[in-house]
């Protein structure tokens, strides 16, 4: 994977974002999303654009990233 710097932070983020906004939650079934957002961190993509909206079903999302990121430990 490609990274590159966000701005002025120091940061380094990679150049392919997840956007997720409307493919998980009432929309994808949990295993499907859990495959998705486990492939793309397999693949190095550190950067999820979970939307600025608050509902349930992103809250749902914000779970599952944090829990497959506790996996990967």
């Amino acid at each position: 994977m490609e990274f590159r710097y966000l701005g002025r932070s120091g940061l380094k983020v990679s150049a392919i974002s997840y956007g997720n906004w409307i493919t998980h939650g009432s929309q994808v079934e949990e295993d499907a999303a859990r495959a998705c957002v486990k492939r793309a961190l397999d693949l190095g993509i550190t950067t999820y654009d979970r939307s600025e909206e608050h509902t349930s079903e992103l809250q749902s999302l914000r779970h599952l990233v944090c829990r497959l990121l506790l996996e990967k430990k």
